[in-house]
Order: C-alpha cells, then structure tokens, then sequence
C-alpha cells in the first residue's frame, strides 16, 4: 500500500517499550539546516565511529554519515528522555552501528539513500530500507538477481510498472533482511526471500511509502504496523 509521509510530527517520551508501541520512524535531510548538526556530531563520534567517518572520501558520504549518527543520538534521547552523550555507539561492519546502552527490548534500523536519512525505533524487530528512483539502474538485470521465480514473473508480466514494482520488491527485500537476527541472516540472501511469503505471514507486516524521488519500505516482525513520523533538520 502506498502511504503519504507528509505528517505532522507526533512526540512520544519516556514511553516503555514492553508494551507493543508505534514504531517511531524519524527523517533528515543533508542540506542547509544540518551543517550545524554535522559539525556537532563530529565531536560526540566514538573511538570507532571516528575512525569509520576518517575512511569515507566523499563529502557527501561524509555528511550523510555525520547527519545519520546526529539523526540517531537525537531520536533516542527525545523518546527516551535522556541526554544525547547516554548513547553508546560501536561501529560494525556491514552493519548497523551498535548501541550498548539501549533498555531492553529496543530495536532499531537505518537507512540512507541519496542525502534522505531514515531510522526506525520499535519494540519488534524492524527493518527499513530507502531508495532513490534517480540513479540510473539496469533494473530488468537487478529484478533477475534478487527476484525469486514467482516474483519475477510477475514483474515481467506487469511493463506499465515494472520501475515502481521493482523498487518496492528490492527495499522490501532489503528490509526484510535488516529485521532477521544475525542467525537468519547468515542462511538467507536477497534472493532466498519472498515477498508473497512475508505477506501471507500473520507475524509480520509490510508497508511502503512514496516520497518524492524515494521509496521507503518497512518490515516488522509484529501482526500490525502502526508508525509516528517525526521530522528532524528536514527541508522540503
């Protein structure tokens, strides 16, 4: 299902998460109104996180790290109501960072795609991915390479939407993935995960969401998905 993401921000502090919450779903932007945060960031970046940002070479990956670290410190400390130096963030490769000093039951996935920064706060596993449509991209060979059989034919056979349909099968992939525990993660690819088969689970949801040039997915391991949205440096 297509969603809107133009709401409002709604704030939700010291809220416990044993109890089935909305997932709080959090957008930035790189631009003007983050350079300030960025250049903050930069001197509340751990040992590992400062040593991650020295090895990136462009200044626009630069920036969308420092904004995507500064997006994260801010989420956590305005929903749980805490400082933003109570987090402690450990670099991983290929992977999300990780937050040692989180309450239990938290989880929580980032994305990023073209200077849009997305992360997600949930009491489930989650996972979310974002993409660009500007980049160009051989998508019939890409839909060959993460597309199961039953999918593919499927995308074949709809031409009229096959750009759309396929951004939505790839980040719904990769979100799915993101939500795995690290077990799972080993004994699946892209390729391996079904959509058809994530749908038809009753313990977990899917959404989708179009927002300009992106398109933004959301898997959780729960029966309903229910998200708040809030706003952080974003310019429209």
């Amino acid at each position: 299902m297509v969603l809107h993401l133009l709401v409002k921000s709604l704030r939700l502090k010291n809220k416990p998460l044993a109890i089935k919450q909305p997932v709080q779903l959090w957008f930035s932007n790189v631009g003007q109104a983050s350079y300030d945060c960025e250049q903050a960031t930069i001197k509340e970046l751990s040992e590992s996180e400062s040593k991650r940002f020295k090895t990136l070479r462009s200044k626009k990956k630069q920036q969308e790290y420092l904004l995507s670290r500064g997006l994260m410190r801010h989420a956590l400390t305005e929903y749980f109501d805490d400082n933003e130096q109570h987090w402690q963030f450990t670099e991983q490769e290929n992977d999300k960072p990780k937050i040692s000093s989180l309450p239990p039951n938290t989880y929580y996935s980032l994305s990023h795609s073209h200077g849009l920064i997305c992360f997600a706060i949930a009491s489930s596993p989650i996972g979310i991915d974002v993409e660009s449509h500007t980049k160009k991209r051989n998508i019939p060979e890409l839909a060959k390479m993460i597309m199961t059989k039953e999918e593919l034919a499927t995308f074949q056979q709809n031409k009229d939407h096959q750009n759309q349909n396929f951004y939505q099968i790839w980040t719904a992939k990769e979100a799915y993935y993101k939500a795995l525990s690290s077990q799972q993660q080993q004994t699946n690819t892209l390729f391996s995960l079904s959509i058809p088969n994530l749908i038809a689970d009753p313990d977990w949801s899917l959404s989708h969401h179009l927002f300009k040039q992106f398109t933004l997915a959301i898997v959780s391991q729960s029966p309903t998905l229910k998200t708040d949205k809030h706003y952080y440096l974003f310019a429209d």
